[in-house]
């Protein structure tokens, strides 16, 4: 007879069956709706930017010589303290010293709060609009406080939250999904790449002379992920990761069975984060690639066997610095 734990054991299964099945059935109306809420959302972004395309400071944004998706970061930024000021003028509002208590008081996260600053702030200096030194000193206390706030809040959710291990995290995705599915492959990359959402991986056989894109290099014992797009690639520049031999073989047999060739992207030229939370979901795992780069620093540093030069090297893999490396920490869940 069963036992109350293997009863709701099967009704788990059979749960998640049934919605992978129905995923798979209405794939098409799910991601049309998916799609349908993101488009809204963007265009609710795009109005906002459209009612204040005429502003003084957000048509500055226009002139910069700088990355477009920098110039997206700028108007949104701007458009909440636009938000704030409502008629007032900013620079004016700014000499009063009146901006602070603006942002202050509004709702945003202490992160986001500092960007709008910041973002402000390197605004004027390039229109050479200069700040006389008292208000400057008081903006510059209030951004210090805003990061204190920050690490206080963050430590005191490093206290609480707790992440699996990476090797229970891909016994769950092999078990439920198998060796040859696409979540497994993905899974065993984030283990040893710890990438932020950059696996648009072109397959090529041999490494090229001018390096352009993300790109997997079939080696012939080793392959090698190259990454050149990725969030802090001004700094970093290319990102080499050698890849195990058990994921080389994992990734040959996948390109075989489904039929890849050179310069064929592995995964598909999208992102792959909503398809990682939705099969993650279907394990009852609230676990994104976020969440995935958490776990590969956990294992590591919860490691006192493993030496710190291993820190250093695994922070310049995952493109961050070893200081913001210890914002992903998190105490790893105990053996049962």
């Amino acid at each position: 007879m069963e036992t109350a734990e293997q009863k709701l054991k099967r009704l788990e299964d059979s749960q998640k069956e049934r919605s992978l099945a129905y995923y798979h059935k209405n794939a098409e109306t799910i991601n049309s709706k998916r799609k349908a809420i993101y488009v809204s959302k963007k265009q609710e972004k795009l109005t906002k930017f459209e009612i204040y395309s005429e502003n003084i400071y957000f048509k500055f944004i226009d002139t910069l010589k700088i990355k477009e998706s920098t110039k997206v970061t700028y108007r949104g930024n701007l458009c909440r303290v636009l938000d704030l000021l409502g008629d007032q003028d900013l620079v004016e509002v700014i000499t009063q010293d009146k901006l602070t208590n603006l942002i202050d008081s509004s709702n945003f996260e202490y992160s986001t709060k500092k960007n709008m600053y910041m973002n402000v702030l390197s605004i004027l200096n390039k229109m050479e609009i200069e700040l006389n030194a008292p208000i400057f000193d008081n903006i510059s206390k209030y951004m210090i406080e805003l990061d204190r706030q920050y690490t206080l809040q963050h430590m005191e959710k490093q206290k609480s939250e707790v992440v699996i291990s990476f090797d229970e995290y891909l016994e769950k995705v092999r078990n439920h999904f198998g060796e040859n599915h696409t979540m497994y492959l993905l899974a065993s990359m984030y283990s040893e790449c710890g990438c932020r959402d950059d696996l648009q991986l072109i397959i090529l056989n041999t490494k090229p002379n001018e390096l352009t894109n993300n790109y997997l290099i079939l080696n012939e014992n080793q392959h090698e992920v190259i990454l050149t797009k990725f969030k802090t690639e001004a700094k970093y520049e290319t990102i080499t990761i050698v890849l195990s031999e058990a994921l080389t073989e994992l990734i040959d047999k996948y390109i075989e069975i489904n039929k890849l060739n050179e310069n064929d992207y592995l995964f598909g030229n999208q992102l792959q984060s909503p398809y990682i939370r939705y099969n993650n979901k279907l394990l009852g795992l609230n676990i994104g690639i976020n969440k995935l780069r958490q776990m590969k620093v956990s294992e590591l540093v919860n490691d006192k066997t493993k030496p710190v030069s291993e820190h250093f090297a695994l922070a310049h893999q995952m493109g961050h610095s070893p200081a913001i490396q210890l914002y992903y920490l998190r105490d790893l869940k105990k053996d049962e």
